[in-house]
């Protein structure tokens, strides 16, 4: 639950960063690495697997992002009566 004093954008932003908080530093580290490796069957598609989620997070975050926005700016234009 946000305080009433946040902006939606903001308490997502800040729910984002506990979120980043909760993934390990090693599993980040590794993730990197295997990136950039050349990897054969059936690891490979264990990497695409795990770099298409976290793709799809990504991008599922950004989605929330720009709709905390856009609500937040519609709520400024009701406000104001335009």
């Amino acid at each position: 639950m946000m305080p009433m004093d946040d902006l939606e954008f903001d308490a997502l932003k800040k729910q984002f960063e506990l979120e980043d908080l909760s993934v390990s530093p090693v599993t980040k580290a590794v993730l990197g690495i295997v990136s950039l490796m050349p990897l054969t069957w059936p690891f490979d598609k264990a990497a695409k697997k795990i770099t298409g989620h976290l793709a799809a997070d990504s991008l599922e975050r950004i989605r929330l992002l720009l709709e905390a926005c856009l609500n937040e700016v519609r709520n400024t234009t009701t406000r104001s009566g335009n």
